[in-house]
Parts: C-alpha cells; sequence; structure tokens
C-alpha cells in the first residue's frame, strides 16, 4: 500500500499526529516484534525508539481500541501490548 493510502487510514483511525510512529508501533506489534509477548521494552528496542515514546503510542493504540495493554504474568512491573481484532486487521491494511 501507498504511503497516501496508509496515511488516510491511520488518519481515518484517529492517529494522524505522529502517523508513522503508529503504522510502526502497530506493524511492530503484528509482526511479533519485540521479545514475545510485545513488552514496551521490548518493543522500544526493536524499533530503537525511546519507552515513553512506545508507552504514549500504546496509550493511544488503547484509545482507540486498536491494542489491548495487561500486566505481564512473568514480571508485574512490566506490561504486555496486543493488537485487538481491529488493530490486527488495520495492521493487515497497512502491511499490504
Amino acid at each position: 500500500m501507498s504511503y497516501s493510502t496508509n496515511l488516510a487510514l491511520l488518519t481515518k483511525m484517529g492517529l494522524d499526529t505522529f502517523p508513522h510512529r503508529f503504522g510502526r508501533l502497530m506493524l511492530a506489534l503484528h509482526a511479533g516484534a519485540g521479545d514475545p509477548p510485545a513488552t514496551v521494552r521490548g518493543l522500544a528496542e526493536h524499533l530503537g525508539i525511546p519507552k515513553a515514546s512506545v508507552t504514549r503510542g500504546a496509550d493511544r493504540l488503547v484509545l482507540t481500541d486498536l491494542a489491548t495493554r495487561v500486566p505481564d504474568p512473568k514480571d508485574k512491573r512490566s506490561v504486555v501490548i496486543a493488537l485487538t481484532a481491529k488493530g490486527s486487521k488495520l495492521a493487515k491494511q497497512l502491511a499490504a
């Protein structure tokens, strides 16, 4: 898909502020990046961005019902981020 098409998809979902960041984060989650399950730390390391950026991006994805955030069962200090069905559908469109 073209950049303009991806931008239109992200804008439609309310992710028009820094859409490239949301797109990269969604694609990383879709591809199973980071240290599965996907933690903020693992995604930040994989994407080469600060943890705070991943946290802000995840916050926005959760607010738009594109992702969920739950405590990591292995480490109570950490959270696991996963795409919802709606988020997976959008990520597949972005990846096409």
